[in-house]
């Protein structure tokens, strides 16, 4: 007959192999949970805001127009992300927003691969001057999808015989 010893499965909390096995759950816990952090930081974007609920980020204000833009211009694609624009932007305090997927210096920007919802807002008093043949709110798009947006007074300007979305 096999005897149980009880304490190798209840051992004592001060010290010894019950001590041991707190130490290693505590260590598995803590990397599990640095790993989700970790996994979520690597898909933030500077600047905006993750609506968690909704599996989405906001486009609240100017602001977040130009850190998507910079965001899209430094390589990133945003394929199977989603941008909900939350209510009418105002861009009189950005002087020339860099279009979304459009670098003026790179021959091959990186296209918007997104989704752009602007959910029926407006984006008023838009200012773009550029050399690239990418020129509007969004550049180069390929893939991407912009939808439910209106443009109030946009001043757009291009050294190239293409302005709008490309």
């Amino acid at each position: 007959m096999t005897t149980i010893n009880k304490n190798f499965f209840f051992a004592p909390w001060a010290s010894g192999l019950g001590a041991t096995r707190r130490a290693a759950m505590l260590l598995l816990v803590m990397m599990l949970t640095m790993t989700a952090q970790t996994a979520w930081a690597q898909d933030a974007i500077s600047g905006l805001t993750y609506n968690t609920a909704g599996g989405y980020y906001e486009i609240n204000d100017a602001q977040d127009l130009v850190d998507l833009a910079t965001y899209v211009n430094g390589g990133n694609n945003a394929s199977g992300k989603t941008f909900k624009q939350t209510h009418d932007i105002n861009m009189s305090s950005i002087s020339n927003l860099e279009p979304i997927g459009s670098q003026p210096k790179n021959n091959n920007p990186t296209p918007f691969n997104g989704t752009y919802d602007g959910q029926g807002n407006a984006i008023i008093g838009l200012t773009v001057n550029t050399f690239s043949p990418y020129a509007g709110l969004f550049g180069k798009l390929q893939g991407g999808r912009v939808r439910n947006v209106t443009m109030v007074n946009p001043h757009v300007t291009s050294n190239d015989n293409s302005i709008g979305m490309n």
